[in-house]
């Protein structure tokens, strides 16, 4: 396979890389929604099964039912919807899949690659076109979340990251004074995509997203969450090349708030 060129809006670097011996990520994240597609909704219990049958790697499954509400003419009405899920059995990698939306999650596990994250996206991705025969997408998002929680890495994120992505944790420098919690959020757009980012410090025991499992001791979050919109005519080939463009868009970002160069020892583990 040729090598792809990579997307580098931020810095412009394609040869820098970052080297780690661990990476600090809490999740990986990759997700495409479409609009209602009218046989999904009559018998989309059906084409979850057969969805499932090709899911080899996830031999474990699992149904979820979601409550919400639906604005009518008539009032507000409780609508009830069924996820489905797969997971590995170590539960590094889960799929899940709804009615207008399929996603891919990664667990944090040594050595995570790029490359095996989209073997598993093409996965997915060739399902949904041959088994839902999905038409149109929507929304194509690829999110990092990253959680750095060990005492010494704590104490040194000043020197290891951009203190415009460490908050207000600089005035915190007062004696007995003790930064509790801090989150700042942007957004940027680069030609067609949009980036979010969010960075803080959590007390023991939170999370921003009910998605990452809090922790018993404080942890420093950069959340990095690359997102492209607009309907697309569905195709497997143009939603793999749009996430590696979204991927590499939030790797660049990391790039860009990393002050050490080299290989970097930072310990993710929770």
């Amino acid at each position: 396979m040729t090598d792809r060129v990579r997307f580098r809006p931020f810095t412009g670097d394609i040869e820098r890389r970052v080297e780690m011996s661990r990476a600090p990520l809490a999740l990986v994240l990759a997700q495409v929604r479409w609009p209602e597609h009218r046989h999904l909704a009559a018998e989309m219990g059906e084409f979850a099964q057969e969805f499932g049958k090709h899911l080899d790697h996830f031999p474990l499954s699992n149904e979820i039912t979601e409550q919400g509400f639906h604005l009518t003419p008539e009032g507000v009405k409780p609508v009830n919807g069924v996820i489905y899920e797969w997971r590995s059995i170590d539960d590094v990698w889960v799929v899940r899949l709804g009615a207008t939306f399929m996603s891919l999650y990664c667990a944090p596990h040594e050595n995570y690659r790029y490359a095996e994250f989209a073997e598993h996206l093409d996965i997915v991705l060739s399902l949904l076109k041959e088994v839902l025969r999905i038409q149109v997408t929507e929304r194509i998002g690829v999110r990092y979340v990253n959680r750095l929680s060990e005492p010494e890495v704590m104490a040194k994120l000043p020197d290891i990251f951009d203190p415009r992505v460490l908050g207000m944790e600089g005035l915190a420098s007062g004696s007995g004074v003790r930064l509790v919690s801090t989150l700042s959020q942007a957004v940027y757009k680069v030609e067609d995509v949009n980036l979010q980012v969010r960075s803080g410090y959590l007390p023991a025991g939170e999370t921003m997203d009910p998605a990452i499992e809090p922790i018993g001791r404080p942890s420093w979050i950069l959340d990095l969450d690359a997102y492209q919109e607009g309907r697309l005519v569905y195709a497997p080939e143009q939603v793999r090349e749009v996430a590696s463009r979204l991927a590499d868009t939030a790797y660049d970002f990391f790039k860009l708030v990393l002050k050490v160069q080299g290989e970097v020892e930072l310990d993710g583990r929770s």
